[in-house]
């Protein structure tokens, strides 16, 4: 070999153990060779502290798709990657990863929920949420058990559109509350006899509870009888539902009998919520906004509404898309005066079993 090609030789060796000694930039959560933060060197700069970085972003990732609450498991991570930023050696950057990763393993070997708390973006709700979504939700995944796997069936309407069926989960009319969970509890509801008191039943049923009484739709024959059997229902309760200081007088009509369903009421059977006057007799229109609820549950003492939404998009391989079911709770609202009355939407639940 001559001088010129044994320089050669020796340049290649000399590049390749320089390129071998620089940790990759893809074993870890960052580009290292973006690298700015003393730790971020550190663990490039490590071999172990790379792999541990590797591994936790591949049980973050599980986690996240694996967690009912993916938004403060967010916030968690955050807060470790804050705390494992004031270390100082790599020895306490590897004791940071091992100790995280073992609480996300615990993660995954949690039972799988069958409701996740979608994120929301209004400030006071993305960070952290409200306390009655957090609790709301450990309250709905007590009874994953009692919860059937959504079944999809394809739309008559669209031959693109699948529509999620399900039979009713629930043994009977009323809502289950876990009774670990304190902060949350269902309204004292008192049976009324529907047949005394058709004329708000009637009002009920407008698409615009405004409409002189001289317009009212008439209640349907099937309704009407089912009322007459007694398979329908009528509660009433006294609830400060607006926060205002003051109770009002709050109906709710269950129409069909507890066993029956069609496959497509996840949630219960269909219902209604109104605030009517102290007769029974009308609905009050300035909470017509309630049309769009079915239930209410209470926490800390403040009422919020349950209302059903179409959920998130499912995309199927036939090409077909869905909407899983989900539900809202909704907080409802007085202004000053209480002259404007109406909800805004404080947590979405999307049911994933």
């Amino acid at each position: 070999m001559n001088k010129y090609n044994k320089r050669k030789a020796w340049g290649v060796a000399t590049l390749l153990s320089c390129l071998i000694s620089v940790p990759s930039a893809q074993a870890v959560s960052f580009d290292c060779a973006k690298a700015q933060s003393k730790v971020e060197k550190l663990i490039c700069g490590n071999e172990q502290a790379s792999q541990l970085d590797k591994e936790m972003q591949s049980a973050y990732q599980e986690a996240q798709a694996h967690a009912a609450d993916p938004v403060s498991l967010k916030t968690e991570q955050r807060q470790w990657l804050k705390m494992r930023d004031t270390c100082n050696d790599v020895a306490c950057i590897i004791q940071a990863y091992r100790t995280r990763l073992v609480s996300l393993k615990a993660m995954l070997t949690e039972p799988k929920a069958c409701f996740r708390l979608l994120e929301r973006k209004w400030p006071e709700v993305a960070s952290g949420h409200y306390p009655v979504c957090v609790d709301f939700l450990k309250n709905l995944n007590s009874f994953c058990e009692d919860m059937p796997a959504t079944k999809w069936k394809k739309s008559h309407s669209s031959k693109k559109i699948m529509f999620p069926t399900n039979a009713t989960p629930r043994t009977s009319c009323e809502w289950k509350n876990n009774p670990a969970i304190d902060t949350l509890k269902t309204p004292h509801w008192e049976s009324l006899d529907p047949k005394a008191y058709l004329k708000v039943i009637q009002n009920m049923q407008q698409r615009i509870y405004r409409e002189p009484e001289e317009k009212w739709q008439p209640i349907s024959p099937d309704m009407l009888q089912r009322i007459n059997e007694g398979q329908s229902r009528l509660w009433h309760t006294w609830i400060d539902l607006d926060r205002d200081g003051q109770k009002e007088h709050v109906v709710r009509f269950d129409d069909l009998p507890c066993e029956r369903g069609d496959g497509s009421y996840l949630f219960g059977l269909p219902a209604q919520v109104a605030v009517v006057d102290d007769n029974i007799s009308k609905v009050d229109v300035r909470y017509d906004y309630l049309h769009h609820g079915f239930d209410l549950t209470v926490h800390d003492d403040k009422p919020y509404i349950m209302a059903r939404q179409s959920g998130v998009e499912v995309k199927f391989d036939s090409g077909r898309v869905g909407f899983r079911n989900s539900l809202e709770l909704q907080e409802p609202f007085s202004a000053r005066g209480g002259y404007e009355k109406g909800m805004r939407s404080v947590c979405v639940f999307d049911y994933i079993k």
